[in-house]
């Protein structure tokens, strides 16, 4: 069964329509064990200004997915989802549909992870995901 998942993440990766939301963190842990992508983990618990998604300067985490934005692929992996509120949530909207942040752009070779459970998800940050059990 994990090998069927596996295949369908790295399957989703290549393809880098959407975000996915990942319910099975042992999932991702042999992804990033048998595909060592680069990668940068947010913790969602904080603030948009610590985490640098507000808008006022380029996140240092963008810089270095740039950097390797020739690499096969990198990801940007938001931690910890669903243990702030459906509404704080919210302040991932923008990266998520726009794949940006004000007017900084993530590299097209990068895919974005979220790690949570659907059922605790805003409706519309759930609108935006695929999603891997």
């Amino acid at each position: 069964m994990i090998n069927k998942k596996l295949n369908n993440l790295q399957d989703l990766i290549k393809v880098n329509v959407m975000p996915l939301l990942i319910e099975d963190r042992k999932l991702l842990q042999v992804y990033i064990t048998e595909f060592n992508p680069n990668k940068i983990v947010l913790d969602a618990k904080f603030s948009a200004k610590d985490l640098e998604i507000d808008g006022s300067t380029c996140p240092k985490w963008l810089k270095y997915l740039d950097i390797n934005k020739n690499s096969s692929s990198n990801l940007l992996i938001i931690d910890n989802f669903c243990e702030i509120s459906k509404q704080e949530q919210m302040k991932f909207y923008d990266l998520l549909k726009y794949r940006k942040v004000a007017n900084y752009e993530l590299p097209t070779n990068c895919f974005i992870i979220i790690m949570g459970k659907s059922e605790e998800i805003n409706e519309i940050i759930f609108s935006l995901l695929s999603i891997i059990k």
